[in-house]
């Protein structure tokens, strides 16, 4: 289940306190995970890979993917000066990502500069880090809308982030998605059932469908300002409505007026 969003300064934070824990020998203590990748580099031609690692992140509980770190020792070396990340437009990054994966894949990026030995005092040179930042999905499954050869992505493919791997997702954890987004709609079903039946409570005396056609009264506080209610004055066509038949109406203080605003016809069928 999808979490609160963390801010900006938060998650850069994260990575910051991700690579300070180091090793005697300078590199980086912590591991991949279902929440972190290494990439030694950032490369504009690796997007589609970027995307189904994204994708994955999205459909489990979201995750970090780091840039200038090795993963094999886990060293920091640093992006290469004038970078393919540091160019970086977020809108047309987004536009790539939705291309390949929907619904929509939120995430947050930057870059920070660390030590390459990881004390304050070090003399090492400076290294520019970058991360991108994937949040969890709130709209699961995330999954392939077109095929990438060069990534073994077919349309309709669903990736999840297993240990320190991503892969095609599994049953178990496919049925699990399916439930949670289940269970979602429905408590959403009930949530918008309750706030009609108080909107009716609330404005509405009594409701009544016969052979005329169904009729709406306003309750007498809410009538009293009825004759101001700014009523259309054309029926949508594309609302069903039968000749003949009594059009739905509201009850005021002395006369029946016919309910033009197609929001509060309840229509025949």
């Amino acid at each position: 289940m999808a979490h609160d969003k963390l801010d900006h300064q938060h998650l850069e934070q994260n990575v910051r306190q991700f690579l300070s824990d180091r090793n005697d020998d300078g590199t980086v203590r912590i591991k991949e995970s279902t929440t972190i990748e290494f990439k030694a580099s950032f490369s504009s031609w690796s997007k589609p890979s970027y995307a189904k690692t994204m994708s994955s992140f999205a459909n489990n509980c979201g995750g970090y993917m780091i840039f200038g770190v090795t993963d094999f020792p886990r060293q920091i070396i640093g992006l290469k000066h004038n970078s393919d990340f540091e160019y970086i437009k977020p809108e047309n990054f987004t536009k790539q990502l939705n291309l390949f994966f929907l619904p929509a894949i939120e995430y947050d990026m930057g870059t920070i500069t660390l030590k390459e030995g990881g004390g304050c005092k070090d003399s090492s040179p400076e290294k520019k880090i970058g991360w991108i930042y994937t949040f969890e999905s709130e709209m699961k499954p995330v999954m392939a809308s077109k095929g990438c050869r060069s990534e073994n992505v077919t349309a309709g493919d669903m990736f999840y982030r297993y240990s320190d791997r991503t892969e095609k997702m599994k049953l178990p954890e496919m049925s699990r998605i399916i439930s949670e987004r289940v269970t979602k709609e429905l408590n959403r079903i009930r949530l918008l059932g309750s706030v009609i039946q108080d909107f009716i409570g609330k404005f509405f005396s009594e409701y009544s469908n016969n052979s005329y056609g169904p009729a709406v009264f306003f309750k007498p506080s809410v009538a009293e300002k009825t004759e101001s209610l700014p009523l259309s004055t054309a029926i949508d066509e594309r609302i069903p409505h039968s000749p003949g038949l009594m059009e739905p109406t509201v009850k005021c203080p002395d006369k029946f007026q016919p309910i033009r605003d197609p929001r509060f016809y309840f229509g025949n069928s």
